[in-house]
Formats: structure tokens, sequence, C-alpha cells
């Protein structure tokens, strides 16, 4: 497991496997919630597993800070709503940019 200072996560879509046992932020479309589990959609178009406790998110898009499972889900931590109008395609050129050359900004 790779050692993560408080507050650093891993931004992370359909490659979340790749990040098991760190913590990492999905941001995307809520495809389906409930108080148990939720799916979403992240930015490169990629439907992820959340496992959760607590209500239903109530906006179209979310941000889930959590802990990376084998399996591929998130386990929550703490979530922040993003509204309904958010733009995915925009943030999955920041996590791009985020991850590649300009990673040392991020």
């Amino acid at each position: 497991m790779t050692t993560q200072a408080a507050g650093e996560w891993n931004r992370c879509g359909s490659d979340v496997s790749s990040f098991v046992g760190t913590r990492v932020a999905l941001v995307g479309k809520v495809v389906s919630c409930d108080s148990a589990s939720a799916t979403i959609e992240a930015h490169d178009g990629a439907n992820v597993t959340v496992t959760r406790s607590g209500p239903a998110y109530t906006t179209g898009y979310v941000q889930v800070i959590g802990i990376a499972q084998e399996s591929g889900a998130v386990k929550e931590e703490t979530s922040t709503e993003m509204g309904d109008d958010f733009d995915l395609t925009n943030y999955a050129s920041v996590a791009q940019f985020s991850a590649g050359k300009f990673k040392a900004l991020f």
C-alpha cells in the first residue's frame, strides 16, 4: 500500500483498481444511488460502484473521496454534491493534466 499524506488522493475513473488500498477521488454523474451503494459514471465514461452509508445523493454529479477496493469499487469516506450541471468533459481534461506532464501543479 502506498503511503499518502493527509488530504492527498489520486483522481480515478475506470482505473480505480490501480489504486487499491489508497485514497482516491471519483468525480462523476450519479447513475443510481441508495443508502448502501451508488453507481457513478466517471469522467472516462466507466461506471464505478461506491459502497456507502447515508442518505442518497440529491444532485446529478458528485465527488466521492474514499478508499479504492480490490473489486474496483470505492468505499466512501466523504462526498460533495456538485450540482446538476457540472461539466464532466472539462473535468476529464483536468484529470488528464493532473496525471500527465502537469502532475507537479496538482
